[in-house]
């Protein structure tokens, strides 16, 4: 197949795009051939409108596939939300959520004065490796249950 070049500049799509592959190759690349040290490709998720507010998602990332009755599920999704809006004291955050047990469950929050993982306070255990423990720091999800260099604490 031949590919056809044309300039970012030049191409405007008014609808929805799908790119499809039929095989394992990259289904989009952005590839950026400046040789500086700044930034390498960029790809932006522009909400441009003119009445923008707190609680405004900006964007969202979506994993979506087929489960084995050839239903589409999002398994994984990143959101962005404007937190405040107001000029000069914008905030934003970042949401990193999951399917668990067929249910969206929202996995970790990056928030303007914190991160917090587990904010619907689900049943998920959190564990943080080292070099040679597989439970430096562990938070038992069922009883909040927290050890250090150990799989089964019992410290709350």
């Amino acid at each position: 197949m031949a590919l056809t070049t044309i300039p970012v500049e030049l191409v405007t799509l008014d609808d929805g795009v799908t790119i499809t592959v039929n095989d394992n190759s990259a289904a989009l690349t952005l590839k950026s051939t400046d040789t500086d040290a700044s930034i390498g490709p960029i790809l932006d998720l522009s909400r441009d409108n003119s009445s923008a507010a707190d609680g405004d998602v900006t964007g969202t990332i979506r994993f979506v596939s087929d489960d084995d009755a050839n239903n589409q599920t999002t398994y994984v999704q990143l959101v962005s939300k404007i937190v405040d809006a107001s000029n000069s004291t914008e905030d934003g955050s970042f949401h990193i959520e999951s399917a668990v047990a067929g249910s969206t469950t929202q996995r970790m929050d990056v928030l303007a004065g914190e991160t917090v993982f587990n904010e619907g306070s689900a049943d998920l255990d959190f564990r943080v490796e080292s070099d040679n423990l597989t439970h430096a720091l562990f938070i038992q999800g069922s009883d909040g249950a927290i050890g250090i260099g150990t799989s089964t604490p019992t410290s709350y």
